[in-house]
């Protein structure tokens, strides 16, 4: 793999839209790239590092002001204190996935009554248009 690659290359590579990387270097999520000379992005390896924990730590909910931290402390801080920093917050986001999915169910259930009563109503028109078109031996 080449040292550094274009913001496609990147985004092909980590699974995020490019816009996407422009944003989190935007907001500093990660360290603004090198311009080649065509001006085009240059990325590093160690940006893809990042982009990949940003997207992993995206994922599990942590909000923006949360990943800046938590990229600050694995690239930036020990880790010992990223790994207690993490272990303490996990409860929470163990439980906010636990309601995201409980969220997801409803949505589901709600989902598959509303196909059940289209299915109803499509029925029912269909029965009706029969009778219209005077399929119906009552109605001709």
């Amino acid at each position: 793999m080449n040292s550094h690659l274009t913001i496609g290359q990147v985004a092909k590579e980590v699974g995020l839209p490019s816009k996407t990387i422009r944003y989190y270097e935007e907001v500093k999520l990660i360290q603004p790239t090198k311009r080649m000379d065509n001006k085009y992005r240059e990325y590093s390896q160690e940006n893809i590092a990042r982009l990949r924990l940003i997207k992993q730590a995206r994922v599990l909910g942590l909000s923006l002001d949360e990943v800046k931290q938590l990229v600050e402390e694995c690239f930036d801080g020990s880790c010992e204190h990223l790994r207690d920093s993490f272990l303490a917050k996990l409860p929470k986001y163990i439980e906010s996935v636990k309601v995201r999915v409980n969220e997801l169910q409803e949505l589901q259930y709600r989902n598959w009554i509303f196909v059940g009563s289209l299915l109803v109503l499509t029925y029912s028109l269909y029965s009706v248009s029969k009778k219209i078109n005077g399929y119906c031996k009552r109605c001709t």
